[in-house]
């Protein structure tokens, strides 16, 4: 397939996702740059979640709490782990599930999958997703951050 998406990443017979069969990005992971304090907090109750029912919104926050509860699990595990490969392997994993689960229907007049009805289009919405959810975390800009006003 031309997205790189092939059936066979779906998993098993189940139907649910098999992170084992997507291809590895470790050969552009980055080297061990510095040392952030861990563990990260769960600081995101997002706009995102506004407007949707009481459910879906805790099924999102459970999703979400569970990704930084693992990276902080990894990050305890191994003392020197480079946190910079733990988050990208968590966003890669991520990234990919988020593809499985926004495949289209196969109706080309489904109002619903029409954003997602590409590549491009699901490439897209992640991208907004992206800016969303990153703009709306308390670990967005830091004090430490280069263009940081000082004082």
């Amino acid at each position: 397939m031309a997205s790189g998406f092939a059936s066979s990443d779906v998993g098993s017979a189940s139907g649910k996702f098999d992170p084992t069969t997507s291809n590895s990005a470790s050969a552009a992971r980055k080297p061990r740059l510095c040392i952030m304090e861990m563990p990260l907090e769960v600081k995101l109750r997002s706009a995102y979640t506004n407007g949707m029912s009481t459910e879906l919104a805790d099924t999102f926050d459970g999703a979400f709490t569970k990704a930084v509860d693992l990276g902080n699990k990894l990050a305890d595990r191994d003392k020197d782990a480079d946190l910079w490969d733990i988050a990208d392997g968590l966003l890669a994993g991520a990234i990919q599930y988020w593809l499985y689960s926004r495949q289209p229907c196969g109706d080309p007049r489904c109002t619903d999958c029409m954003p997602i009805s590409t590549a491009e289009g699901r490439m897209a919405e992640l991208k907004k997703l992206i800016e969303q959810l990153a703009a709306e975390s308390e670990y967005f800009h830091t004090p430490t951050d280069a263009n940081a006003g000082r004082a």
